[in-house]
């Protein structure tokens, strides 16, 4: 059964897609190494610390242009919500989603597992 969101750890180590050591940063994000901005993708959480863990987003970070690519459990949607994707960055968008795919997929998969360990 899925824990609430404000029981879920701190710090995850993700070995699947993009690894490395994801650090909660306050809100509802979990940035590589707890560093904001660096261009990598962060993993964000959705619901109040009450409510029961359901669904997070993997966000791709396109050069100050956010992509949110939603886990509705360990279920990848796809496709990502590109709305706030702005026009002159999708072609590194398009570049990046078809290469990367399977890692988000994989990492997503990890995430939900683990960060309620």
């Amino acid at each position: 059964m899925p824990k609430k969101v404000g029981e879920l750890k701190q710090t995850v180590e993700i070995t699947n897609g993009f690894p490395g050591t994801y650090k909660w940063t306050g809100g509802t994000s979990y940035y590589l190494n707890g560093k904001q901005g660096t261009g990598e993708i962060h993993f964000s959480v959705n619901g109040g610390n009450n409510e029961e863990f359901k669904s997070f987003h993997v966000t791709r970070d396109v050069s100050g242009s956010n992509v949110g690519i939603w886990f509705n459990a360990d279920k990848m949607s796809v496709p990502p919500n590109t709305n706030n994707l702005l026009s002159h960055k999708k072609p590194e968008w398009d570049q990046f989603w078809p290469a990367q795919q399977q890692n988000v997929d994989s990492a997503g998969k990890e995430f939900w597992k683990k960060v309620q360990e």
